[in-house]
């Protein structure tokens, strides 16, 4: 930058005043950390620092570039873009009603949106604290105006006047006993629920909820028309934590404590609940609320979001909020140099989510890359789909499995066959044996009956040799006697490991349990109800299966082996094929019972080749399945 230089000088001022009206515009931020508030602010006052340009004086010509150069452009107070807050947490609901604030005071829209514009040109602290007072003043008066009409303050009036009415009730006939006693009932009801009101209010009012929050009803006036609606943000971005806030109720994160209680008492995030509440799903939730009508969103997130159950109403919700939905998705963890965090261990993707609030369900349009590494430059999968054929083959769960454009072609047809769970001869359930509630009645008395746990299941065989605890039984007696169910214990019937890593070759692992077991927790059981339809030695081949190794692993996407992912796998029956199966998978059992490191692949091999040619997969078909990392 020369300053005595005519375009050198005309350039500096264009990219700075370019910038200033981006920051000042366009950017806007929120963080709980005050430390990275700062930063940020910093960092946009550095971008604004490296266009600073010098001033003329008054007396300089009218040609630029000439004249005495005095000082720099005074840099504008944009950190009132940036804010530091609970972003999740909000007292006053987006679609509050600010026109009876706006009627009750002398400041207007227009008046806000000046003095905001004011304090960012402010040229010297004192003009900088004033349009401070004056903005707080006014965001004080939206705050008074919108806790009069606070949703629970006017459910209590309508209750308070419901029991004046009955109280003072006139009778041109007078009562009956029976009338004046459900009367009386219908007051005392009332006033129960007056009481647990003013409660909740009091406790909201006087509580740390609220303190620190940000209030995205009128926090930022740019996103306010003139009469005070909120119309949202064009473009949301964010990389939000992923801390589960369940895991922080017993710990001094007071932060998680307080989110997690606003969540719960107030709903606001209840069309993204079930299973443990984590942050992020929080902020994926946020993200829409704040935004247009139209809109991008695209957030930093745990790979789990595309297949774990727990998150099933999250991906519901997107679903049915977008109208495109782009998955870049990066499972890489295990390889430091190849995660995109090196210091998480931690799958993850970006989520950009275009959005359409006047959208039907059903209607999105769904494109998937999975890259094996940490880089957009590496080749990947990719694989296009709508959320109506997800719907179709994932009903239960809604899974987004991570395939190319082939595999995608090959799990549509093999899930033309019915889910396992649609199978009504098969039983699917996780191990009876709670370890933790029963543990009471675990022993290393070898004298009780044998517990069967997830480390001692391999493929066609029991362990004996424990890659971690030892051998525990279960006394069975003492659990009889509280009035406890054995009835599966009799039962010949197929035990699973419940949980095996999630970058594993085989993530499917299970033999069969013939002897008078009780299942652990760690375990998941399978038996059929009928044997003179198929054995249960095929339903084993099947679940041990390089196809349904295959296929579990596209939509798994942690350690987990859920009885829900065992029983959306596609279930087929071939009674030619069947009786072939059964008495190979019955040769396997014997070999690996009297040696459990006999070399059965071949075997195995042969089970494989039936498998596929029972869901009627081509050669090109099994050779993409076989060629597979998976």
């Amino acid at each position: 930058y020369n300053p005595k230089n005519q375009e050198s000088q005309r350039v500096q001022e264009t990219l700075f005043h370019e910038k200033q009206t981006i920051i000042e515009g366009c950017l806007f931020g929120v963080d709980i950390n005050p430390n990275s508030v700062k930063i940020c602010r910093l960092r946009l006052w550095i971008e604004l620092l490296k266009n600073a340009y010098y001033k003329t004086s008054p007396l300089t010509p009218l040609l630029r570039g000439e004249g005495n150069m005095e000082e720099l452009e005074t840099l504008p107070n944009i950190d009132i873009n940036i804010k530091c807050g609970n972003s999740l947490i909000s007292r006053f609901s987006l679609d509050g009603n600010l026109q009876v604030a706006l009627s009750k005071q002398k400041y207007s829209i227009e008046d806000y949106k000046n003095a905001v514009k004011s304090y960012r040109n402010a040229e010297n602290k004192e003009q900088k604290r004033e349009m401070e007072r004056l903005i707080n003043d006014i965001k004080g008066n939206f705050k008074t105006t919108l806790q009069g009409i606070d949703p629970n303050k006017t459910k209590l009036r309508q209750l308070e006047g419901e029991v004046e009415n009955l109280e003072n009730q006139i009778f041109l006939i007078p009562e009956t006993k029976a009338e004046k006693t459900k009367r009386e009932k219908k007051i005392a009801k009332l006033n129960n629920e007056i009481d647990k009101l003013k409660v909740e209010i009091e406790d909201i009012e006087r509580g740390k909820i609220y303190e620190n929050t940000i209030e995205w009803r009128f926090e930022f006036p740019e996103v306010l028309n003139d009469e005070g609606v909120f119309v949202g943000f064009d473009v949301v971005i964010g990389n939000p934590p992923y801390a589960v806030l369940e895991k922080e109720r017993n710990t001094t994160l007071e932060p998680y404590q307080l989110i997690l209680q606003y969540a719960k008492s107030t709903h606001r995030y209840d069309k993204i609940e079930g299973g443990k509440l984590n942050l992020y799903r929080l902020f994926i939730y946020l993200s829409y609320q704040i935004s247009k009508c139209k809109n991008e969103i695209s957030l930093i997130v745990p790979l789990t979001i595309v297949a774990d159950n727990s998150l099933f109403s999250t991906r519901k919700f997107l679903l049915d909020s977008c109208f495109r939905l782009k998955l870049l998705c990066f499972p890489q963890k295990d390889i430091v140099s190849k995660r995109v965090f090196e210091d998480a261990k931690q799958s993850t993707l970006i989520l950009m989510a275009s959005i359409n609030k006047k959208l039907k369900t059903n209607q999105t349009n769904i494109l998937v890359y999975t890259y094996p590494s940490n880089s957009f430059d590496d080749n990947y999968k990719f694989f296009a789909t709508t959320a109506l054929e997800i719907s179709k083959f994932d009903p239960q769960s809604l899974c987004i499995p991570l395939v190319s454009e082939n595999e995608w072609k090959i799990i549509n047809k093999i899930h033309q066959f019915k889910p396992i769970k649609d199978e009504s001869n098969i039983l699917v359930h996780r191990g009876e044996i709670n370890q933790t509630i029963f543990r009471n009645y675990i022993t290393s008395n070898q004298s009780h009956k044998k517990l069967v746990k997830g480390v001692e299941i391999g493929r066609y065989k029991i362990n004996t040799v424990f890659s971690q605890g030892v051998r525990e039984y279960f006394n069975e007696d003492a659990f009889l006697a509280s009035k406890k169910s054995n009835h599966l214990c009799s039962i010949k019937r197929i035990a699973t490991q419940r949980i095996t890593g999630v970058d594993e070759k085989l993530r499917l692992v299970a033999t069969i349990v013939d002897e008078y077991s009780y299942f652990a927790d760690s375990t998941n059981s399978i038996h059929i109800q009928r044997d003179d339809v198929y054995s249960l030695e095929y339903i084993l081949a099947l679940i041990n299966s390089r196809l349904f190794q295959w296929r579990f692993q596209k939509t798994s996407s942690n350690n987990n082996v859920s009885t829900t992912e065992i029983e959306v796998l596609p279930f087929t029956y071939s009674e030619n094929l069947e009786s072939k199966i059964t008495i190979i998978v019955s040769e396997i059992l014997n070999a690996k019972k009297s040696d459990p490191n006999a070399d059965t692949s071949a075997l195995e091999a042969e089970i494989d080749q039936m498998v596929y040619q029972l869901y009627n997969l081509t050669p090109e078909e099994i050779q993409i399945i076989e060629s597979s990392n998976g």
